[in-house]
């Protein structure tokens, strides 16, 4: 008996340090789930920043193509004009969106249009979005038909700038 009482003894403290061991390990993983949850919701946010520039600048090179105006008309050879649309609130988190556009004349019938569109405030962009818009004004086949405004250039006027 003397033995078994020995062996008690020395395993004193053993069902504590066992107990601290788990509590340390639920602590990790709650942390951790909640530092995983945190990157998806980033993940998530970011994305639909990204969607939302994309979509946005379309609009915004959509609206500047449909009021087209003589101010835009009456630029001459090498000079460019330069718009700014917002900020519009948009998105599920209602972020702030603000889209700069800039129009340059090239030679008398060709035009580009540069925007650029920003997610979020500037001292912290979600995502932005850069675009490039070729265009040509159509031949008139007489002087009596009214002047059109341009339109965009073949399949390719449309890029992406980085």
């Amino acid at each position: 008996m003397h033995a078994n009482h020995r062996l008690v003894e020395g395993r004193r403290g053993g069902a504590l340090l066992i107990a601290l061991a788990l509590l340390a390990l639920g602590a990790a993983l709650l942390a951790g789930s909640a530092e995983a949850a945190r990157s998806a919701a980033r993940s998530v946010q970011s994305h639909e920043a990204a969607l939302l520039a994309d979509a946005e600048s379309r609009v915004a090179v959509a609206e500047f193509m449909a009021g087209w105006n003589h101010a835009a008309d009456s630029l001459p050879v090498g000079a460019g004009l330069v718009a700014t649309i917002g900020p519009r609130h948009r998105g599920s988190s209602a972020a702030s969106i603000v889209t700069r556009l800039r129009l340059h004349r090239l030679s008398p019938t060709r035009f580009v249009v540069a925007v650029d569109c920003q997610v979020g405030p500037d001292n912290a962009v979600l995502a932005r979005r850069r675009l490039q818009l070729l265009l040509e004004r159509p031949t008139r086949p007489d002087s009596t038909t009214p002047i059109l405004p341009p339109a965009p250039i073949g399949r390719w006027s449309l890029a992406d700038l980085y």
